[in-house]
């Protein structure tokens, strides 16, 4: 199960406001369904072919049983090419024993042309604490251009005469002011001299670890703190991805801490310092850390344990002999 693509509800962090959820008359939407066992996901989209100043309006509606749990129905500000604007919640409903929950977003397109709305998913629990999920497919919308078709941009009128200049200055005004920016600056110089030579701020050290050093020491730090059968795993987990975030970051260059995960592994997926085997460890360490922090999934001491193999694995094995990742450098939060 792969879950490095943006889940709807489940990796987007909370937008606030709110908008009427009144369909827009007279236009069929665009639609995506998607079912897996026993939980149906639809969204559509309208309108099918908005203006770059038009607001769209996406409608997401959940079906699920009642004992199933949904993860959290959470938002952030960008969905895809879209700008989100406002999120409207209503009541959810039981109908036959089956929950159904549905959101309505208000969208902005962020420029003209082919957009696309990702994949939308949700993630839910059985109460035997197996997880799953449901993903629809993406969507293409054609945003249109603010000008009208047809239009003569070569009738548009030049640029306009310049202005009269200002008139010039009196001839003492510069010399006068001149003269007060010079004794400004000779107190200035007598105000240092009456109190001393200025201290100079001494250079920082030279680094002497490199990133995979830390990166290893991070690891040995993580392997003395994990955390006991039935003990809290989200603070454990976000230390091994951050750990390994930052050590590609500070390796490559790729600025993985502030990406989604889907960012992370589109941006290195064509990347000549990461190899098949390597993508395959870092994705299967993010689909783990993603599955722990948002799904509430549970997994067990032999999981851990293969999961801080698998970041050594990735951290010993990274980079050629040439690599920045044996150079000695700054620390990430301490680099300019």
């Amino acid at each position: 199960m792969r879950f490095s693509r943006p889940l709807f509800a489940l990796f987007l962090a909370a937008a606030p406001a709110a908008w009427s959820a009144a369909p827009l008359a007279g236009q069929a939407p665009l639609v995506r369904d998607a079912e897996n066992g026993e939980v149906r996901l639809h969204v559509e989209l309208r309108p099918t072919a908005p203006r770059l100043s038009d607001p769209v309006e996406l409608r997401v509606e959940i079906e699920a049983p009642e004992r199933l749990e949904l993860a959290p129905l959470e938002f952030g500000e960008r969905l895809g090419d879209f700008e989100i604007r406002a999120v409207r919640e209503e009541p959810s409903t039981l109908q036959d024993g089956r929950l159904i929950v549905r959101r309505t977003l208000t969208l902005e397109p962020r420029h003209a042309g082919t957009l696309e709305l990702p994949p939308l998913a949700i993630g839910w629990r059985e109460q035997d604490g197996k997880v799953g999920f449901v993903e629809t497919a993406a969507l293409l919308v054609e945003i249109a251009s603010e000008a009208p078709p047809g239009a003569d941009f070569d009738a548009l009128h030049g640029a306009a005469e310049p202005l009269d200049p200002a008139p010039a200055a009196p001839p003492w005004r510069p010399i006068g002011a001149g003269a007060v920016a010079l004794a400004l600056l000779v107190l200035a110089i007598r105000a240092l001299r009456r109190r001393g030579p200025a201290l100079a701020a001494a250079p920082p050290p030279p680094p002497t670890a490199t990133p995979r050093q830390r990166a290893r020491a991070g690891l040995d730090a993580l392997q003395q703190a994990r955390p006991a059968p039935g003990g809290d795993l989200v603070p454990f987990i976000a230390r091994l991805t951050g750990v390994v975030r930052i050590f590609v970051e500070e390796g490559c260059g790729v600025r993985a801490p502030e990406q989604t995960t889907e960012e992370f592994l589109q941006a290195i997926a064509v990347h000549p310092d990461f190899d098949g085997k390597q993508r395959q460890l870092l994705s299967g360490l993010l689909e783990i850390g993603d599955l722990v922090k948002f799904a509430a999934a549970a997994p067990g001491v032999e999981a851990l344990d293969a999961s801080l193999a698998n970041a050594r694995r990735f951290v010993d094995g990274f980079g050629g002999p040439e690599s920045a990742a044996d150079r000695p450098s700054y620390p990430l939060e301490l680099a300019a």
